[in-house]
């Protein structure tokens, strides 16, 4: 593999979980990155325009929410069926400290 471009989405090493990757209706492609977060609260995923793999631009960041962060399991996908065509970002959250408010347990897909 050559290295083509890089940009830096966290300060922790080790802090991304997952990446996946999809191109939209305008013919950009984006890539999908999982973020754990070493710290809890700032889990979640990056959102990197990679249409021009030498060049590659951080476009955006999903927040997990409360006490998450995504795990492996982020999936970036066209789906066409009977009852929904598009696209869909499909990521698992896990939670990574107790909390007796239910909205700061965000687990699941």
């Amino acid at each position: 593999m050559d290295l083509l471009g890089q940009v830096r989405l966290t300060n922790q090493v080790g802090d991304i979980s997952d990446v996946s990757a999809l191109q939209s209706s305008d013919g950009r492609w984006f890539a999908y990155v999982g973020d754990w977060g070493a710290k809890c609260e700032s889990g979640g995923t990056h959102v990197v325009d990679i249409t021009d793999p030498s060049n590659p631009q951080k476009v955006g960041f999903l927040n997990s929410r409360g006490f998450g962060y995504v795990t492996e399991g982020v999936h970036a996908l066209n789906v066409e069926t009977s009852q929904f065509s598009g696209d869909l970002l499909v990521i698992s959250n896990e939670w990574c400290r107790q909390s007796g408010n239910p909205k700061n347990n965000p687990g699941g897909i």
